[in-house]
């Protein structure tokens, strides 16, 4: 999708007679300015909405929140998404966020049983310690 719209913003450059801008409009006005909101909504949302058979009632700010919802699911780090949203500070995105994180704590959980399973059957062939300790299971080899 990038390459199609710098391909289209290329060109569009091209038909005005200069060289493209990463500051250049995706959507603009019919002379290349910035297009109002209210005609972003009328002209490009609720058409692609409709088509698309998305609720009649779509905000600009819903596509937002599902795309950080699709990166997150892609796994995005949260400082990425942040700098990506704009926002000023990583909690702020943590705040809106980071309930859609719940899958790095099991993941966390996970590898932390797997540790302690590696750990576990390690000591298992070497007969059990006199005593367990938190270091013993986190460097098994240290005894």
């Amino acid at each position: 999708m990038c390459e199609d719209l710098g391909e289209l913003l290329t060109l569009r450059a091209q038909e005005r007679g200069r060289l493209p801008s990463p500051d250049d409009y995706v959507f603009t006005a019919p002379r290349g300015g910035p297009l109002r909101r209210d005609l972003l909504l009328k002209r490009f949302l609720r058409p692609a909405a409709e088509a698309a058979g998305l609720p009649a009632g779509l905000r600009v700010h819903d596509l937002r929140h599902t795309s950080v919802s699709l990166l997150i699911e892609l796994g995005a780090h949260p400082k990425v998404i942040q700098e990506r949203l704009g926002h000023s500070s990583i909690s702020v995105t943590m705040d809106i966020y980071g309930h859609l994180f719940p899958s790095l704590a099991e993941a966390l959980t996970e590898r932390l049983d797997d540790v302690f399973r590696e750990a576990r059957d390690s000591h298992v062939d070497a007969g059990p310690p006199q005593s367990w300790r938190c270091a013993d299971l986190l460097h098994p080899h240290s005894r």
